[in-house]
């Protein structure tokens, strides 16, 4: 089974904002989903049930909180936001 990727949705205007940014300065071709703040980038595969519990667990308990890009960092083959 592949690795899980997890990641934190955020609120429409940002989820536009990065997206815009994507699109301007990620290569065309390897814009293969939106973009995206990982939390996780390879959980074992084979504990889904368990990653998808524990995600809502903790969603529910925490609720939407803020965050803050305070910069740009690269990562060799493309760009990261620091949040």
């Amino acid at each position: 089974m592949p690795p899980l990727v997890v990641t934190l949705a955020v609120d429409g205007s940002a989820q536009s904002a990065w997206n815009a940014l994507r699109r301007r300065w990620f290569p065309p071709e390897r814009l293969v989903v939106d973009a995206h703040l990982t939390l996780f980038h390879a959980l074992p595969g084979e504990h889904l049930a368990a990653v998808l519990a524990d995600s809502a667990e903790v969603a529910a308990a925490a609720g939407p909180f803020e965050l803050a890009v305070t910069g740009a960092r690269s990562l060799g083959r493309g760009v990261a936001l620091d949040v």
